[in-house]
């Protein structure tokens, strides 16, 4: 199985503590990134947790 990984880089000032809530409430990313139509995670957000993510014009995916 071949893995495929992607990055992005967006630059805005905010504080570490502002940022880090907004991406640890996976299921609500949809109320700040328009381009994600649902997420949620399949368990706590911590190293290791898989969710899934389906973006407004792709496939749902796992991450």
């Amino acid at each position: 199985m071949n893995s495929v990984i992607f990055e992005e880089r967006i630059y805005f000032e905010a504080s570490p503590q502002d940022i880090y809530s907004l991406y640890t409430d996976v299921k609500n990313w949809n109320q700040w990134d328009k381009e994600v139509d649902d997420s949620h995670p399949m368990g706590d957000f911590e190293i290791g947790t898989k969710g899934i993510l389906k973006p407004s014009n792709g496939p749902k995916s796992q991450i």
